[in-house]
């Protein structure tokens, strides 16, 4: 079995959903069970990330409440990683994932994220009690570190690509306010479409749309003081974002943000503070936000927050200084 493993660890390379699907393999074939998942948890939620064919008839990309689940007990250290009989514990008899599922039998086992935080879990069920998975926790715990080793290696990976990034080409920058355009805005979802399936890291997309700027410009100081106002709502935009999140300049006074590891609880948070700077700063907005979801796509956020931001932006006007609204 141990030469079994290391082979699965190699030949999984350096790509987490690759790995994930090979442990998934190897723990159907090796200790079979109604389900084997590799779940995320993220926003309170527990998602299975990936998922093979299953007796409960779960679809992947499906969820439930983090608080529901066995595995919230399990990585608190509540309940045991293998219960033979789930019904004989405590905590996993009385979780309300009973109410939706037949449990007989659990496995469960931390994955834990690059930084140490908790990523998810694997989760294995079975509606009949199990006697012989007490042996397997070993078995988990060894993939569940493979599994690990996968994932820091791909943060690592993404975190370069990132770096090497952030040295935009002209052909994608924005020329006046120094942000990327659209352009760059277009391939930046498309790579985030690309990345999210593999993780569903919690992210938000922001819709911010300058209230006012044709009035600006048809002032007296005309285009070039729209021009500074443009460039003084990039720079408050720019200091009110981390360098992981990202900012593009995508119409003539409207932006878009990516929040990367953005909770939803502190979307509102972070799009409040961006309202208020912006509205000290002299370049009130109307911003609509909205997350990216397991079974939705970068361009459906994009859209749930432009039709938030043009709601706020059909009831209030520019004279209300900064506003915003969640799609």
């Amino acid at each position: 079995m141990q030469v079994e493993l290391s082979s699965t660890a190699e030949s999984a390379g350096t790509n987490f959903a690759a790995a994930s699907q090979q442990v998934l393999a190897y723990l159907q074939e090796h200790v079979p069970m109604g389900l084997w998942s590799v779940t995320r948890v993220e926003n309170d939620r527990q998602t299975y990330l990936y998922l093979g064919e299953n007796e409960y008839g779960l679809q992947q990309g499906g969820s439930h409440a983090w608080q529901d689940s066995y595995c919230v007990h399990m990585v608190a250290g509540a309940g045991p990683r293998i219960a033979t009989d789930a019904a004989a514990i405590e905590v996993y008899a009385q979780a309300p994932v009973n109410e939706v599922i037949d449990i007989g039998a659990y496995a469960g086992m931390p994955i834990v994220d690059a930084d140490g935080s908790l990523f998810g879990a694997i989760c294995g069920l079975d509606p009949a009690c199990r006697p012989d998975l007490a042996e397997h926790e070993p078995l988990l715990a060894m993939l569940s570190n493979v599994l690990h080793i996968v994932l820091t290696g791909d943060r690592a990976l993404a975190d370069a690509e990132h770096v090497s990034r952030s040295i935009r080409t002209e052909a994608t920058t924005d020329p006046l306010t120094g942000v990327p355009n659209r352009r760059g805005w277009q391939e930046a979802l498309a790579r985030l479409d690309a990345e999210y399936g593999d993780y569903a890291d919690p992210t938000v997309v922001i819709i911010v749309d300058l209230d006012g700027l044709k009035q600006v410009n048809d002032g007296p100081g005309g285009h070039a003081a729209g021009d500074a106002l443009l460039c003084t709502a990039a720079q408050v935009m720019r200091a009110n974002t981390r360098d992981r999140d990202y900012l593009a300049r995508i119409g003539g006074d409207e932006f878009g943000i990516v929040l990367a590891n953005c909770p939803t609880t502190l979307a509102p948070v972070l799009a409040e503070r961006l309202a208020d700077a912006l509205a000290a700063a002299g370049a009130p907005a109307s911003i609509g936000w909205a997350p990216l979801v397991p079974d939705g796509t970068c361009h459906t956020a994009v859209r749930q927050a432009d039709q938030a931001m043009y709601a706020v932006k059909r009831t209030r006007s520019a004279r209300t200084g900064a506003t915003l609204a969640s799609g």
